[in-house]
């Protein structure tokens, strides 16, 4: 099930809508920026007409942001719509996917009648890595390869330095590379790491942005990709161009424009990621695989405890994401998104509460219970 869906979440639990914390959802819990807000209620007004199938103010914004000519530029409801819109014009005999990945990537290469190669990114049990390489062994020209860094479901983020050599030598076969980078504007080196400008190029490769995520605005949707302007052109002669609405066209006009957000977010998740490592991470009970940007990935011993805890947590009204219906993941690990201060010690405590609850009714030892390490967490501001 995807992460986010707190309306059907509420109808099970019996509640109000506002009674639920959503950690199940990656979203950043400040958001939408203020901006963003004061744009939509100025633009209120321009819903009687049509959306422009251009996307032209759009397009000046980020052109501008991110150093790239406006025919660089596709715009979508999305970046699950961008997806698409790219792969039914790539047409790829063979969709490459790294898992655990975004289930939407094997179901939009399907829809495009594409074949799906699963490759697994585990490696030793404790951490994920791109297995490229292997890729690079069997990948032939008319295949296209999803790359997702940062990525998701892991919170990983692979330096680029380290995949740039596998890239490019697929690239060299005429193998399609389509970058996800919905999650990337979480990272401090954002710059350093994106493929945008490498995506003006080549042909070939191709960068997909998302402003879901890091502006907190999915009920509009709003995404993009930088590719090749003979790609953009053929994506554009064929495409349903008012599918992105005029006030999600604001709402992205507004908050790319938004510098001061970003440093914000990127402050906000530094104090975050300390607090985590040091609740979380010190918890020898479950193994936290490395994470980067606004979320991070638990495993449980077996099944059975990570399914006893997720219900005890949205017994409490919070709401974390089951993570059994991505390939090479199951019901032993559990997503969890990073929201503000105050949200994220109301969560571990409520986790420490429920793991004392399952292990009052099962035979492990005493000596094993919370206390060891996990009540020597320094509250600090987490209790504002």
């Amino acid at each position: 099930m995807h992460g986010g869906r707190v309306y059907e979440y509420a109808e099970q639990r019996g509640g109000a809508l506002d009674e639920i914390v959503d950690f199940s959802a990656n979203l950043h819990p400040l958001g939408p920026p203020e901006t963003v807000t004061h744009a939509l209620q100025v633009a209120l007004h321009l819903v009687r007409h049509y959306p422009d199938s251009r996307h032209l103010r759009v397009k000046e914004v980020l052109a501008k942001r991110y150093d790239v000519a406006m025919d660089h530029l596709v715009c979508g409801n999305g970046a699950s719509e961008v997806l698409e819109l790219l792969l039914r014009v790539l047409a790829p005999q063979r969709t490459w996917i790294m898992e655990p990945a975004f289930r939407e990537y094997e179901a939009i290469a399907r829809r495009v009648g594409s074949k799906i190669e699963r490759v697994s990114m585990m490696a030793f049990g404790d951490r994920f890595y791109f297995p490229l390489n292997r890729i690079v062994e069997s990948a032939r020209t008319g295949d296209c390869v999803v790359l997702n860094t940062p990525h998701n479901p892991s919170g990983m983020h692979v330096l680029k330095v380290d995949v740039s050599d596998a890239v490019n030598t697929l690239l060299d076969h005429n193998v399609d590379v389509i970058v996800d980078e919905s999650f990337i504007d979480f990272l401090e080196n954002e710059k350093s790491e994106t493929w945008l400008r490498e995506s003006t190029v080549n042909p070939h490769l191709h960068t997909i942005r998302s402003a879901t995520k890091v502006f907190a605005i999915p009920g509009l949707r709003f995404g993009f990709a930088v590719v090749h302007p003979d790609v953009a052109k053929k994506i554009e002669s064929d495409r349903d161009g008012w599918s992105v609405n005029v006030l999600a066209q604001e709402a992205a006009i507004a908050a790319y424009q938004d510098r001061a957000w970003i440093l914000r977010t990127q402050q906000w998740l530094v104090q975050q990621h300390a607090f985590i490592h040091s609740s979380w991470g010190m918890d020898a009970r479950i193994h936290v695989y490395p994470f980067a940007v606004n979320f991070f990935l638990v495993t449980f011993s077996h099944a059975s405890l990570s399914r006893f805890i997720q219900t005890e947590l949205h017994r409490s009204g919070y709401i974390v994401r089951n993570c059994e219906s991505f390939h090479g993941l199951g019901a032993s690990h559990m997503r969890i998104a990073i929201r503000t201060a105050e949200e994220n010690y109301a969560l571990w405590n409520a986790y420490l509460n429920a793991m004392d609850a399952y292990q009052d009714h099962s035979p492990m030892s005493s000596s094993k219970r919370r206390g060891e390490s996990a009540h020597t967490v320094d509250d600090g501001d987490h209790k504002k």
